[in-house]
């Protein structure tokens, strides 16, 4: 496992030695986030759900679309 540190140098002049003072730490890579979306990406790839043979088309977009307003309240829509 590697990690990555985030840390100040500092030099101990008695001694004639380097310190790293650290502040922060975490294990190096693409982060445990990115690696749980990539699980589940691969997860959804196994069950077929990215083939486009099983995909339906996206709708179309509406032609037009409105913002009703009154006083202090809005009203937001598709027409």
């Amino acid at each position: 496992m590697q990690i990555e540190v985030q840390a100040l140098v500092s030099f101990y002049e008695p001694r004639g030695d380097f310190q790293l003072n650290v502040e922060t730490m975490r294990r190096a890579g693409l982060g445990a986030l990115f690696e749980a979306f990539l699980k589940l990406r691969d997860k959804a790839r196994k069950r077929g759900l990215f083939k486009s043979e099983t995909n339906e088309p996206c709708p179309p977009c509406r032609a037009r679309s409105g913002v009703i307003t009154r006083g202090r309240r809005r009203r937001f829509g598709t027409y």
